[in-house]
C-alpha cells in the first residue's frame, strides 16, 4: 500500500544571481514557476504540492502565485534550504519528493516512476541521477532522512544544496536506490540557470505546447528541433 503522506516540495526564490527574477519570467504566457507547480501537481502519486520559499520580501510574488493556484506555501531561511524543506513538511508527511523551481520541463510520469521505484525497493532515498537530464532529475526521501540531516549536517554548502551530504561519501548506513534511464541522456540540459537555458526551454514549449513528456522532448532533440 502506497504512503498517503507524499509531499512534492518545490524550492524557489527570486534571488538568482545568473538570471535575476527567473521564477517569474515568461514561458508560453505564464511565469516559469506556474509551469513547475502545474506540472508537479499532475503527478498521480503525490498527495500535496508545497512551495518552499524564503522570507525575503522579493519572494512575495511567488507566494501569491502559489496561493492563487491553491498550493500551500512555506517561507523560511533564504540559504538554509535543508531547514526550509523540513519545516515545510506537514505533520502527516512521510515521504518528500524534492523539486527545484527552475525545472519547467519536469515530467509528472518520471516523478511517479521514481515514487513507485522508491516504495517497491523500500529505500531511504531514490535518485535518478546521473542518467536523466538536469531539469528532469528527481529525488524521493523518507522525511525521517531529512530530519536526521537537519540535526547532524552543519556545513552551510550541504544545507544549501539539501541532499549533497548524502552523496559525499560520509553516509554509509542509508539505502540509496538509483533509477536509471535505458540510456544516458544526462547531457541534455532542461533546467533554467541562464538566458540560453531559458531560450531553450521556451523553444520546447513553442514546439510542444504545455502538455508534453520526456519522450516528446527527446524526439525534438533527435531531429535537432531546439
Amino acid at each position: 500500500m502506497l504512503d498517503l503522506g507524499i509531499a512534492a516540495i518545490v524550492a524557489a526564490r527570486m534571488g538568482s544571481s545568473r538570471l535575476p527574477g527567473k521564477m517569474m519570467l515568461d514561458i508560453a504566457g505564464k511565469p516559469m514557476l506556474w509551469h513547475v507547480l502545474d506540472r508537479v501537481r499532475q503527478a498521480k502519486l503525490v498527495t500535496e504540492v508545497v512551495l518552499a520559499t524564503s522570507t525575503d520580501p522579493r519572494n512575495q510574488s511567488l507566494v501569491e502565485l502559489a496561493e492563487n493556484m491553491s498550493i500551500r506555501t512555506y517561507s523560511g531561511s533564504e540559504n538554509d534550504v535543508l531547514g526550509r524543506y523540513v519545516e515545510a513538511c506537514a505533520e502527516n508527511t512521510n515521504t518528500v519528493v524534492r523539486i527545484t523551481g527552475d525545472c519547467p520541463c519536469i515530467d509528472p510520469a518520471v516523478r511517479d516512476s521514481a515514487l513507485a521505484f522508491f516504495f517497491a525497493g523500500d529505500y531511504d532515498v531514490v535518485t535518478n541521477r546521473p542518467s536523466y537530464p538536469d531539469g528532469l532529475d528527481v529525488e524521493v526521501l523518507r522525511v525521517s532522512v531529512l530530519r536526521w540531516m537537519n540535526q547532524c549536517v552543519k556545513n552551510p554548502k550541504h544545507r544549501e544544496h539539501v541532499t549533497s551530504f548524502l552523496y559525499s561519501g560520509e553516509v554509509i548506513e542509508l539505502s540509496i536506490g538509483r533509477m536509471l534511464h535505458d540510456y544516458d541522456i544526462s547531457l541534455l540540459k532542461l533546467s533554467v540557470d541562464t538566458q540560453e537555458d531559458l531560450d531553450r526551454v521556451r523553444g520546447v514549449y513553442e514546439k510542444l505546447g504545455s502538455t508534453f513528456c520526456l519522450e516528446d522532448i527527446l524526439a525534438l532533440e533527435e531531429i535537432g528541433g531546439f
